[in-house]
Parts: C-alpha cells; structure tokens; sequence
C-alpha cells in the first residue's frame, strides 16, 4: 500500500466487489438458463471455463485492492467498465420494456444490481487510483 493511499478505498473496494459477485452470480446462472452462450458460440462448458476463469481473475484483482497494490487498481475498474458496458448493451432495452425480462423481478435486480455495482467499482477504484497517485503517474 503507497504511504498515502487512504485505506478506506481499499475497503470499499472490497466491499463493492463482494457484494458485486452476490449480484453475479445469479446473472451468470441466468446467462445459462437463456442461452446467452449459444449467442457467442460457445457451448456450455467453454462458457463455465470462461466463466471460472472471469470469477478468479476478478476475485484476485479485489483481494489484492483490498491489501492495497495499485496495479490492482486498473483491474478492479476494467473489471466494473467492463460489464458496465456489457450490461447496458445486452439486458437495458429488455429491462425497460413493458414486460416482464427473462425470470421477472430476481433477473432484473440481479442485472440492475450488477450494473449498479459495477459502476460503483469503477468509481471507487478510479478515486483510489486519483488517491494513490503520489509521485507516481496514474
């Protein structure tokens, strides 16, 4: 941890990365259940491979935010504009139509909870990045 990183970012940071992955993890069962794979042309167990290398990946980015390394930084916030982005581009026009999208009420607040948490990581890692700069450029 830099000397003058504040070691509250790193909290939020893993904070929002925990309760990031609570939101993840039923929208990743949901991708399945709807076929999202098949869009890619991925079958089933290339996408679990994918999908497990995607979770370790991330969860090692925000342990290692969590005890301060700054490169984790950049990942954590790649990690956040990534499925930020994903998410408006895949699910939103579903999400605001009139009916119901994919399982009703738990799909959409898992996707919606995603997408808030998402943001709210990439933000956070973009201040701690801001905080953390000292001598060194970001």
């Amino acid at each position: 941890m830099q000397p003058n990183q504040p070691r509250h970012w790193n909290n939020w940071i893993a904070g929002i990365g925990i309760v990031k992955v609570a939101f993840a993890v039923p929208h990743f069962v949901d991708d399945f259940l709807y076929g999202i794979p098949e869009e890619f042309g991925l079958t089933n167990p290339q996408a679990q491979v994918l999908g497990g290398l995607y979770f370790a990946a991330y969860m090692l980015a925000v342990v290692m935010a969590g005890r301060g390394i700054r490169a984790s930084y950049y990942a954590t916030c790649a990690f956040g504009l990534f499925l930020t982005a994903a998410l408006i581009l895949r699910h939103m026009e579903g999400i605001l139509a009139a009916e119901p999208y994919w399982g009703g009420l738990v799909s959409e607040g898992s996707i919606i909870g995603l997408l808030v948490s998402s943001i709210a990581l990439a933000a956070v890692s973009l201040a701690a990045l801001r905080s953390s700069s000292g001598d060194e450029n970001p």
